[in-house]
């Protein structure tokens, strides 16, 4: 089974697990979490009921011992009562931190008042006792007490003690125990939450698992069928090329993955023989532009041989036994210089000289084409503008190439032109966002520049930032205009392939080489018709001056 098959049930098969294992650590968290605040609160309860048991029997201790002092009247007995005092107060402030009710609270204040209040008129009676004021040693002996303290103590006893703090504890304690069991039975009803919770988790896991699975089983089922068909389909169109391709039952794995083997060695083995195809293809074109070379070569220069052979067999035939002279001559030495330009041409074209560059105003080279045109210019009423920066633009380029690229343009852009007319010939220096912006080496129609003629950074596309004006490239735009008829429509697209031309005398070869020394300079050549009428030939080169 491949990876990927596995991946596909492995995968949602973990997540589901992981989902289940998260909600399990939840809820154990959660369960630790209740038990703690559950066992918190019962600790609390538990021990606010002890200190009111323990407030409650130190209370009625004290309660004793004051009706054994009515009883025996031993000073010893009010000894007992001054110690358990002691006692009794931490107790009642441990209860009081204790109270969370509000019940429970209002009793315990109420306690609290009736505890203050006894003590109050406790010290308050024992002060008239007649033995206070006299040494320990008396303690144990037997006093006489007044009717009217004896009525004191037995109100302090049976009335503020009894009535007012011993009740009270008692009601307290009766709250405790609720409030205990209250929060046993919510620890209880937490616990069978829990219980409930946990068994829905365990049944909701189970069927979650599997509906995944199902869901994951069918999924796989019809991916493993949609693949199978798939391979079906591609292995059926082997047949005729590289055989039958075997295959077991739909949705059989094992089979599905034995075909897809077979179709990849198949079509291993087609792609090896594309490629043998591919290169005899190439082979082919070669020997097809050898051939229309060999055609084009033939035909110029069949053409200049013609006159040529006419003239020779016309001298032949004549019988006054002269040769050729005069214009004859003239004719043949013209063909004679027709034919060495195009064998330089078909030279030049089938081996291309290497450019010796050298730094290069580019302006010079515009001036020396002007110059060797301007006589004929003037011949055929046309007019040569010249636009180009004040300051000089040096490149690193050949002289003499690109001299020859821009003199055939002007050319051209004459022979277009025999009743006469205009040529615009310019020269503007271009910004260029570098290759790392555009991620391309050459320029091309979608790239931005800048014209930066005459110290002026105006602005063609868009404004560069602070960035791309730090990463740019300096390029010059060399332009040939005409005012001539244009370049028809279908020679537009291939007017730079070889043995392509408008002109009745051309090789075709002419374009073809000066886009070639254009490439050859890292620039690019674009021919195009101008809006208002007439052809533009564009040279881009990059100022590459060392």
């Amino acid at each position: 089974m491949s990876q990927r098959v596995v991946r596909r049930i492995a995968l949602p098969m973990i997540g589901l697990g992981l989902v289940l294992s998260a909600l399990g650590i939840a809820a154990a968290w959660n369960v630790h979490k209740q038990q703690n605040i559950s066992s918190e609160l019962i600790a609390m309860e538990v021990s606010g009921v002890i200190a009111i048991e323990e407030l409650h029997l130190e209370m009625r201790e004290i309660r004793y011992q004051i009706n054994l002092f009515l009883r025996t009247q031993n000073l010893n007995h009010l000894v007992e009562v001054a110690r358990a005092h002691d006692a009794a107060d931490e107790l009642l402030a441990t209860a009081k931190s204790l109270a969370r009710a509000d019940q429970e609270q209002e009793l315990i204040l109420k306690v609290e008042r009736g505890y203050s209040k006894f003590f109050r008129e406790f010290q308050t009676l024992s002060e008239k006792l007649p033995a206070s004021k006299e040494n320990s040693a008396a303690m144990n002996q037997r006093v006489e007490i007044s009717p009217e303290l004896q009525s004191g103590l037995t109100h302090l006893s049976d009335e503020i003690l009894t009535d007012e703090v011993l009740l009270p504890l008692k009601e307290c304690i009766s709250v405790n125990k609720q409030v205990v069991a209250r929060t046993n039975a919510a620890s209880q009803m937490t616990a069978q939450h829990l219980k409930i919770g946990f068994l829905l988790l365990g049944l909701c896991g189970g069927a979650a698992g599997l509906l995944m699975g199902t869901v994951i089983a069918r999924a796989v089922g019809q991916s493993i069928v949609q693949l199978d068909i798939s391979v079906r389909g591609v292995a059926g169109l082997l047949p005729e090329l590289l055989g039958p391709v075997k295959f077991s039952r739909v949705g059989d794995l094992e089979g599905l993955e034995a075909g897809l083997k077979t179709v990849e060695e198949n079509i291993s083995s087609m792609v090896e023989r594309l490629q043998q195809q591919e290169i005899e293809i190439l082979r082919s074109e070669q020997l097809a532009r050898v051939g229309q070379l060999a055609a084009g070569m033939a035909h110029e220069l069949r053409n200049p041989l013609m006159p040529m052979k006419m003239l020779v067999q016309a001298a032949l035939e004549r019988k006054d036994g002269e040769g050729l002279k005069g214009r004859s001559l003239q004719i043949i030495q013209d063909e004679i210089s027709r034919l060495e330009k195009s064998i330089q041409a078909f030279l030049d074209f089938a081996r291309p000289p290497i450019p010796v560059k050298e730094n290069v105003a580019i302006q010079d080279i515009v001036q020396q084409a002007f110059d060797l045109v301007s006589a004929r210019a003037n011949s055929q009423a046309i007019t040569i503008t010249l636009e180009q920066p004040l300051e000089h633009v040096v490149l690193c380029v050949d002289r003499h190439q690109i001299h020859q690229l821009l003199l055939n343009l002007i050319l051209n852009a004459m022979d277009v032109l025999p009743q006469g007319g205009d040529i615009i010939v310019s020269v503007t220096p271009l910004r260029l966002l570098s290759p790392e912006q555009s991620n391309s080496s050459t320029p091309s129609p979608s790239h931005d520049f800048y014209d930066i003629s005459e110290h002026q950074a105006m602005r063609i596309h868009r404004a560069p930032s602070k960035t791309e004006m730090q990463q740019v490239l300096d390029w010059v735009s060399l332009k040939v205009t005409d005012s001539g008829p244009g370049i028809p429509l279908e020679s537009l697209d291939k007017i730079f392939d070889p043995f392509v031309t408008t002109k009745e005398t051309g090789t075709g070869l002419g374009l073809t080489i000066c886009q070639r020394i254009a490439a050859s300079h890292q620039g690019t050549l674009k021919a195009a018709n101008s809006p208002t009428g007439g052809a533009v030939f564009s040279v881009l080169l990059p100022c590459l001056a060392s």
